[in-house]
């Protein structure tokens, strides 16, 4: 188990309130899915296998919602919700911006849901639409994940307005897990909005560590005039390529580049993917080798999903 597992399932299965302080990438997503599934099925064990023929799910017996920033994030953790629940009554489902609404209203009311795991905007939106007919009555577990972006993407008053629209705390006991790669003084405000007054703080970030910022190599390469700016990009590509090429040790080259605006992008992709090794053959082949994507706003969340 990584740091942040060790130090906090113990202390989540157990019941208590847990603020955690770890970085993205440390093994977050388990460290609260574990706690999360454990208590659905210990306070129903019949959860523990899944039931023939049809399924015992609702729409309006939520036990466990878990707090995204981001529409690829919460898709992600939903991913590795049903691997864990697999084998299980438990029943996960997603509830983000950028998809058809109706859509997955229709499938939550058709399957159930045990677990949903959502943005803030199309939560909010869901539980407070009570034709909606989902609702959460017995919720068991909130967990609030990547707390400290949620607040820096203005979310605050979502998660409040949420908070108002779930059982009251004082009626029905709920625990709340929140994690968080920093812990300003914004994230202790919604802390003590949230949590029992005797939640552990597990802090797993050294404050000896070097920012990932500073480790990362980084080179600027200065250019006369927009003009030279795909040229330098397919300079420098082709370089990386040769060296991965050349050195079996290196891992495959792969490249994110990112421009200001949709139709920059557009653009881009448009030019890149149209390169030619010799212009005059078109059958040539592009000179990158490599297949490109384009991911931008004007994308439906079904094509950024797929090319991501």
């Amino acid at each position: 188990m990584t740091d942040v597992q060790k130090q906090t399932i113990s202390h989540s299965v157990n019941g208590a309130d847990v603020l955690a302080q770890a970085k993205t990438g440390t093994g977050k997503t388990l460290a609260f899915l574990v706690p999360v599934l454990q208590r659905i099925i210990t306070n129903d064990p019949s959860l523990l296998h899944k039931s023939r023929g049809f399924s015992r799910a609702d729409s309006h017996d939520i036990r466990a919602i878990i707090i995204s920033p981001t529409r690829e994030l919460a898709e992600q953790i939903s991913v590795e919700a049903r691997k864990v629940a697999a084998g299980t009554g438990i029943v996960v489902q997603t509830a983000v911006g950028g998809t058809r609404k109706q859509e997955g209203l229709n499938r939550i009311r058709r399957e159930g849901c045990h677990i949903l795991v959502a943005t803030p905007g199309r939560l909010k939106d869901i539980l407070s639409d009570y034709s909606s007919r989902v609702a959460a009555p017995n919720l068991d577990i909130l967990v609030l994940d990547e707390a400290d972006r949620l607040l820096d993407d203005g979310f605050g008053p979502e998660i409040d307005s949420i908070k108002d629209l779930l059982p009251d705390p004082s009626v029905r006991d709920r625990q709340t897990l929140m994690f968080s790669a920093t812990v300003p003084r914004e994230v202790m405000g919604m802390v003590r909005k949230s949590m029992k007054p005797d939640f552990q703080f597990v802090k797993t970030v050294n404050e000896n560590d070097v920012p990932t910022h500073l480790r990362v190599p980084q080179k600027m390469v200065f250019l006369r005039g927009f003009e030279n700016g795909y040229p330098a990009i397919v300079e420098i590509l082709k370089k990386y390529m040769d060296q991965a090429a050349a050195d079996r040790t290196m891992r495959p080259m792969k490249a994110i580049i990112y421009f200001n605006t949709t139709v920059e992008v557009q653009l881009a992709n448009e030019a890149f993917s149209a390169l030619l090794v010799d212009p005059m053959q078109r059958r040539s082949g592009n000179p990158l080798g490599r297949k490109i994507y384009h991911i931008h706003s004007k994308l439906s969340q079904s094509q950024r999903t797929n090319y991501s």
